[in-house]
């Protein structure tokens, strides 16, 4: 039996004042495999970005105006499909190459 969540492609939560960090495991959350357009924007989630790790077919990630912390790099490194990237208004550091993405990236 094939799982509906493999056929997820957009998953928008924005403008829901969500709390809290992401749950652990989130990005693997029944097999989100066709997952490319993730939107969390203007919420209060925190943390670092670790859980959304496992969503590395993003198209787009929309997490601007959260508290996310930590580093960059170390999360987005395999999302190779990666053009539309917003993260503004977070707590994070680093910075995300273009040798990170698929090719040219956008990012706000």
């Amino acid at each position: 039996m094939t799982a509906i969540y493999e056929f997820v492609m957009q998953h928008e939560l924005y403008l829901n004042e969500l709390t809290r960090k992401l749950p652990v495991g989130f990005g693997n959350l029944g097999n989100l495999t066709s997952l490319e357009y993730f939107d969390a924007s203007t919420n209060y989630l925190n943390g670092d970005l670790s859980e959304i790790r496992f969503l590395n077919q993003q198209v787009s990630l929309q997490l601007f105006e959260n508290e996310f912390t930590g580093e960059l790099q170390a999360e987005l490194d395999e999302f190779k499909k990666l053009v539309n990237v917003s993260l503004h208004t977070n707590k994070l550091t680093g910075q995300l190459s273009e040798s990170s993405a698929g090719g040219p990236i956008s990012i706000i």
